[in-house]
Formats: structure tokens, C-alpha cells, sequence
């Protein structure tokens, strides 16, 4: 049971991870931005 909830929690945060990875890119180059 711990290694099948472990696994569904790993679906639920890559899951939020692709919808993030936009977001995230952005953020970095703000922050490149912002260093220069």
C-alpha cells in the first residue's frame, strides 16, 4: 500500500509539475532578468 500511494502521489505532482513548467520557465527568466 505505501508504494502504491507513494506512486499516485508521484502522478498527482507530475501532473501539477507540467502545468507549473510554464509558469516556472517565466519565473526564471524574471529572475535572469533581474540578476542582470
Amino acid at each position: 500500500y505505501a508504494e502504491a500511494s507513494s506512486g499516485d502521489e508521484d502522478v498527482d505532482n507530475g501532473s501539477s509539475k507540467e502545468g507549473s513548467e510554464s509558469n516556472g520557465a517565466s519565473a526564471i527568466e524574471e529572475k535572469k532578468h533581474d540578476q542582470q
